[in-house]
C-alpha cells in the first residue's frame, strides 16, 4: 500500500508490455486502416471498411455529392503517418483541420479496439476460462499489484488508492480492465464488488481513451476485446493534444495529482515534448520509489 502521495505516469513502453500496438506499431495499423483504395473504381480492396461507411455517411450528413474530400484526407494520414514522431503529433499538425481529427481519431480508436483480443488481457470468453495472474507474468501490473495491495487486508481494501493517481498518456484501458479483475482474484470478491472498488481508483486520461465513458459502466462502452461496436461513439473518447491540453477538468486533476505527489513514477515514458507540456506543472517533491517495477521503472 503507498502511504505517500504518489503519482503514476504512465506511457506506450507500459502498453507494448501487453501486446497493445504503440508507437511504430500504432502507426503501422493506423496506416493499413486508412489504405483505403479502389483499384477498379468500384470495389473497395483495402483499408478499413467501418471507417469508410463512417466517413461516406458524414459527407452525407454535410451535404456533399461524393466523399473524395475525406478519402484524400484519409490518405494524407496514411502517407504523412511513417515520416511523424506519433499520431498525435500529426493530428496537432493538423489542429484547425476537424475532420482531420476525425479520421485520426477512427484510426486510433480501430486499432486499439482490434488489438485487445491479441493482448495478454483477453480471454475469449467462449474458452470457459477467465484471465489469471499467471497470464500476466513479466509484465509491470504485477509488481503494481504487489505494492498496491501489501499488507492490505480484505476489510481495508477500499483504502488501497487513497494516496495514488494514475496519468495514463495512451488511449487503451488496459488498467481499467487489470484492477477490478486483480482484485476479484486476489481477494475472492464477486465480480460487481471487485469493480466498484476499482472504480475508487483515481485515472486521469489526458489524451482520453478507447471506449465511452458513462454512468452506467465507467470503465468501457464496449466489452475488453469485443469484436462488435460503435466505433464512432468509442472514438468519441479520444481527444487530439490541443483538446487535452485546453480541457480544464482534465488540466486541473493532473496538476492537483502532479503538484500533490510526494513521488512520482514514470512507467514506459518517454518524454515527448507535448506530454511534458501537459505535465508542466512542478511537483512539490521528488522522491524516488521505494522498490523497482522492473524495466519499465525510470
Amino acid at each position: 500500500m503507498f502511504y505517500r502521495k504518489s503519482a503514476f505516469v504512465i506511457g506506450a513502453g507500459a502498453s507494448f508490455e501487453l501486446g497493445l500496438p504503440v508507437g511504430d506499431g500504432l502507426k503501422k495499423s493506423i496506416t493499413n486502416l486508412l489504405n483505403i483504395t479502389y483499384p477498379d473504381g468500384y470495389t473497395q480492396a483495402t483499408g478499413d471498411h467501418q471507417i469508410r461507411e463512417l466517413l461516406q455517411a458524414k459527407a452525407r450528413a454535410d451535404g456533399r455529392n461524393d466523399w473524395n474530400y475525406l478519402l484524400r484526407k484519409c490518405w494524407l494520414i496514411r502517407d504523412a503517418l511513417p515520416g511523424s514522431l506519433s499520431i498525435d503529433n500529426l493530428l496537432d499538425a493538423h489542429r484547425s483541420d476537424p475532420d482531420i481529427a476525425l479520421i485520426g481519431k477512427l484510426g486510433i480508436t480501430k486499432a486499439i479496439l482490434s488489438a485487445e483480443r491479441s493482448s495478454k488481457l483477453f480471454v475469449n470468453p467462449r474458452q470457459d476460462r477467465e484471465l489469471k495472474f499467471s497470464d500476466l507474468g513479466g509484465t509491470w501490473l504485477i509488481p503494481l499489484f504487489q505494492l498496491l495491495t501489501e499488507g492490505v487486508i480484505k476489510s481495508e481494501v477500499v483504502s488501497i488508492f487513497k494516496n495514488v493517481t494514475f496519468i495514463v498518456f495512451i488511449y487503451d484501458r488496459c488498467l481499467e480492465k487489470f484492477l477490478p479483475t486483480a482484485l476479484e482474484l486476489y481477494y475472492g470478491f464477486e465480480s460487481s464488488e471487485a469493480k466498484e472498488i476499482a472504480r475508487l481508483a483515481k485515472i486521469i486520461h489526458p489524451y482520453g481513451r478507447v471506449g465511452k465513458a458513462d454512468s452506467t459502466e465507467p470503465f468501457a462502452s464496449v466489452p475488453f476485446g469485443a469484436e462488435r461496436y460503435d466505433l464512432a461513439l468509442n472514438a468519441e473518447g479520444i481527444k487530439t493534444f490541443s483538446e487535452g491540453l485546453h480541457d480544464p477538468l482534465s488540466k486541473e486533476a493532473l496538476t492537483q495529482s502532479i503538484q500533490s505527489a510526494e513521488q512520482i513514477i514514470f512507467l514506459g515514458f518517454a518524454f515527448h515534448p507535448l506530454n511534458m507540456e501537459i505535465l508542466q506543472a512542478p511537483p512539490k517533491k521528488l522522491t524516488k520509489a521505494s522498490r523497482s517495477l522492473g524495466p519499465l521503472m525510470d
